[in-house]
């Protein structure tokens, strides 16, 4: 029989639209039994930090142009939190919308690096108007001293990727890497995020993080699962810490609607 495949369910923070005051920052929810279960790590609340800023009067530029939402940004910077940002962040890309819309995506950086997980995205009307502000900001890693020299080359950080998942021979085409900043478990890496695409049995979408000092695999993930008939799955998604977290899905077939897959597991009681 052959297998379905299935792209994974992603986490992330709802941004609220509407009414909402001019500056919101999400908080994360933080319980005793969260705290219990979560006892072995530690939490840094200004890591990975989600925001969204709605501009009650919008302010008018001469153009939506990345230089102008930087010059936005560093006017505002009570209301993002994001520090020193022509020195903190890089454009990513620049798109326009069907409905006149400018939407200018950022980077923050350290050194040059993209710092994986954190990104800023400024959206003009089309009247040049700045009405939104979103995204995630890590205000820690300013703080850190991060060291962002390279030992190891691009070749040979492909070289672990391929030999971290069991890639075979023929893949479905050469792997992508870039060198990016990893905060992971407490620690910023200087990591190549290696990308590894491959059919077959068991196919794989996988991104693997390779310490770009000594080799080591610092975090890996598959970005693609199987989903079998009357299986519990398991996903993956980033959670609101900014880790990589493992999702518990389930195939349900219900008459005349087809077959969805649900945010539970219906292998253990309890859990649905």
């Amino acid at each position: 029989m052959k297998k379905k495949l299935l792209a994974p369910v992603l986490l992330s923070s709802a941004l609220l639209a509407g009414s909402i005051p001019v500056n919101v920052f999400a908080q994360p929810a933080y319980s005793e039994k969260d705290h219990h279960l979560q006892a072995s790590k530690e939490w840094n609340e200004k890591a990975n930090v989600p925001f969204f800023v709605k501009e009650r009067f919008a302010e008018k530029f001469s153009s939506s142009s990345p230089s102008n939402a930087l010059t936005y940004l560093k006017k505002h910077q009570d209301k993002t939190g994001i520090k020193n940002p022509d020195k903190n962040l890089k454009v990513r890309d620049v798109q326009k919308d069907d409905l006149g819309m400018t939407h200018v995506r950022f980077n923050q950086t350290v050194n040059g690096l993209a710092v994986e997980g954190s990104e800023v995205i400024v959206h003009y009307n089309k009247h040049n108007e700045v009405v939104t502000v979103n995204g995630r900001v890590n205000q820690a890693i300013a703080d850190d001293a991060v060291n962002t020299s390279v030992s190891l080359s691009r070749e040979a950080a492909i070289k672990e990727a391929l030999s971290a998942v069991s890639a075979p021979s023929e893949l479905t085409y050469e792997p992508a890497s870039e060198l990016v900043v990893y905060p992971f478990e407490g620690k910023n890496h200087t990591v190549y995020k290696v990308n590894v695409n491959f059919m077959g049995d068991e196919p794989g979408n996988w991104f693997v993080f390779v310490d770009a000092k000594t080799g080591n695999i610092i975090d890996k993930y598959n970005g693609i699962m199987h989903a079998e008939v009357n299986k519990t799955q398991k996903g993956f998604g980033k959670g609101v810490h900014g880790d990589h977290r493992e999702l518990h899905i389930s195939r349900v077939k219900e008459e005349g609607s087809g077959t969805k897959f649900a945010l539970a597991d219906y292998s253990h009681e309890n859990l649905d």
